[in-house]
């Protein structure tokens, strides 16, 4: 075994094993030539990093940020792209700290509400809608304190034949991970039907 892989190996995760009594004398000793200790440093940032958990909320707030600028100064596809990035982060943070389903739609979700809003202001109400639908039901959001919200994007839509109630009745009945694909799909039925 290299001298390189013997010190990775001392710094890479194992398996627990079974407590056994500690003797003050167990410990490794490597004898490291002094023409080697660049590499040594070298190896052991790199199984740091390896290891290290990536950051990723902190680039998401600034995608968020980035977006609300561009919504503010009506660049909707820089916002677009900047909400994207947001939620491509989002994931990356969902999958490293393995959340579940729901607590993944529950982050993603929050990012809809400002892709409604931006496609409110771009006049795109049934579009809205969708998105509007899935950020509150994604963020479980109690119909009570949303309602309002969802009648202003629903009045928007101007759809006869689906009422506010039919809304909401979906919105409750969606107690259950959620996807914002069979959201849209519920939303392109109403529309569907005028």
């Amino acid at each position: 075994m290299s001298l390189l892989s013997r010190i990775k190996s001392l710094f890479s995760p194992r398996p627990a094993a079974p407590e056994a009594p500690r003797s003050s004398t167990s410990t490794t000793e490597i004898v490291i030539p002094a023409e080697s200790l660049e590499d040594v440093a070298l190896a052991i940032k790199e199984v740091f990093a390896e290891n290290a958990m990536q950051d990723y909320l902190y680039p998401a707030a600034e995608a968020g940020a980035e977006a609300a600028r561009a919504v503010k100064a009506g660049e909707y596809d820089k916002a677009w792209a900047a909400y994207q990035d947001q939620k491509q982060l989002y994931m990356k943070h969902a999958e490293q700290s393995e959340f579940t389903g729901r607590q993944t739609i529950a982050l993603d979700s929050g990012v809809h509400k400002g892709m409604a809003n931006m496609l409110r202001l771009e006049g795109r109400h049934k579009d809205a809608l969708a998105h509007a639908l899935y950020w509150v039901i994604g963020s479980q959001i109690p119909v009570e304190r949303c309602e309002a919200k969802v009648r202003a994007y629903f009045n928007r839509c101007k759809l006869k034949n689906t009422s506010l109630d039919d809304v909401l009745a979906f919105i409750e009945s969606r107690t259950r991970v959620t996807s914002f694909a069979l959201i849209r799909k519920q939303v392109k039925k109403w529309i569907d039907l005028g």
